[in-house]
């Protein structure tokens, strides 16, 4: 139903809408749409995939307040632009430099 909805212009949220129009996921979407098997497939194998990264325990990982940066360096309240400064922009950026990277390939390797 969710993929329905984007083809309907019924998407929650502008990123989740784009999804049907961008070049390089809009083919996904009209397949996903019309073959909800696939998807299930697709998401089946996808995560397995993640059910076998390895867990952080103890002091390896941290627990953010803001996904932005590194708890040593955010802002006073844990987001940035707020009390304490910060330059989301640069967050931004780097954020869609990932998701570019993400979806660059037409294939969608990260989902099979």
């Amino acid at each position: 139903m969710y993929y329905i909805n984007l083809l309907n212009h019924q998407g929650v949220f502008p990123s989740d809408q784009d999804l049907a129009s961008h070049p390089t996921t809009k083919e996904i979407v009209n397949l996903f749409a019309s073959n909800q098997n696939e998807f299930s497939n697709k998401f089946a194998n996808a995560f397995v995939k993640v059910s076998q990264l390895s867990v952080l325990i103890g002091n390896q990982g941290e627990i953010r307040k803001s996904c932005f940066a590194p708890s040593n360096r955010q802002s006073n309240n844990g987001v940035c632009g707020r009390r304490g400064g910060g330059n989301c922009s640069k967050h931004i950026n780097y954020c869609k430099i990932i998701i570019n990277l993400t979806v660059i390939s037409n294939n969608f390797s990260f989902l099979v």
